[in-house]
């Protein structure tokens, strides 16, 4: 099968794929929160907390976030992002730092990777695996039947560690890189569901392990009009780059890439205006496509609704620009 490659100027996401696996029940909750809650049941599920809210009528969004750590998981305390869509929390994230070397950063991701594979089954090897292969026709991991048959791992760059439990019905990896843009260290496990990072970085004399843990559920919600959108877009403030803590899969790239495009192998770029919404979401125009008559914008405005933004980082409001390329496969 061939691979073909959607990648954005401000967050490159390479693409493999196989057989397809997906398990659609929704996550088991995560300490005291569960995708589906409403934000009042949030707010009283951490009472005492300071929560910082963001609501937006009218696209029916909002998100929410408390000041300080507020939520233990893993035996950690945690701070806490929410993002709801008419309603119903559709991201929860949560975050924090502690004084680990990286050695100790490592073994505290893994064995949260570990409990989460025992816990959330989600986080295993169904879905959403295409950050750690850059060979699409690399062998995989599949289901013969009942049984699941392991597959060597191709790592895009470092070293993956297989992680196997024989409690476990899938694997579970961890990617372990030299990450300059991230500090000393990167490493990564990640679902159908959400997925658990850690940075291991440096300040000073001191090594700080910073810690995150997100579980999210796509949903699409309204999103302005046209002449509204254009009118935020027009009085938001840009901002790079920006942080993502969901991104399209490699099957939604090969899906939506055009057609006759596709045919006759043209590559393409798209440049998007994107304005973000209280829960993360993106609600983007077409600035630029080249070539035209090939629809990549119209593309790139499919994919990238499989973005979310961290709005820890980014406040909703702002706009980001995204330069989409659409390239084959060498």
């Amino acid at each position: 099968m061939r691979a073909w490659v959607f990648a954005a100027a401000l967050a490159f996401a390479p693409a493999a794929w196989g057989q397809q696996f997906y398990n659609p029940a929704p996550p088991p909750p995560l300490g005291q929160f569960s995708l589906g809650m409403s934000l009042d049941d949030a707010r009283a599920a951490v009472p005492g907390a300071e929560w910082e809210s963001f609501i937006d009528e009218e696209t029916q969004r909002a998100s929410m976030y408390t000041r300080g750590e507020a939520v233990e998981l893993y035996g950690l305390r945690f701070r806490a992002q929410l993002a709801f869509t008419s309603g119903a929390a559709t991201l929860a994230h949560f975050t924090t730092e502690v004084q680990l070397s990286p050695e100790g950063c490592r073994d505290q991701h893994r064995a949260m990777v570990e409990q989460a594979m025992l816990t959330r089954a989600p986080f295993t090897q169904r879905d959403n695996w295409f950050y750690f292969f850059h060979d699409p026709d690399a062998p995989r991991g599949h289901a013969d039947g009942d049984v699941w048959v392991s597959a060597p791992n191709t790592p895009v760059f470092g070293v993956a560690q297989t992680v196997r439990d024989e409690r476990v019905q899938f694997d579970s990896v961890i990617l372990v890189h030299n990450g300059r843009a991230h500090g000393q260290m990167f490493y990564s496990g990640a679902g159908a569901h959400g997925r658990i990072t850690a940075h291991s970085i440096t300040r000073g004399e001191e090594s700080v392990c910073r810690l995150v843990v997100s579980m999210a559920r796509r949903a699409a919600g309204q999103m302005p009009s046209p002449e509204r959108l254009a009118e935020r877009l027009a009085a938001a403030e840009l901002v790079r780059p920006p942080i993502y803590v969901d991104t399209p899969s490699g099957w939604e790239v090969q899906r939506y890439y055009p057609e006759n495009a596709m045919s006759r192998e043209v590559q393409g770029m798209a440049q998007l205006s994107c304005l973000v919404l209280a829960d993360g979401a993106l609600a983007c125009v077409v600035l630029q496509e080249d070539p035209i008559d090939f629809e990549f914008g119209q593309a790139a405005l499919r994919i990238v609704r499989g973005y979310r933004v961290d709005t820890f980082a980014i406040a909703p409001g702002n706009r980001v620009n995204i330069v989409s390329r659409f390239m084959l496969p060498q």
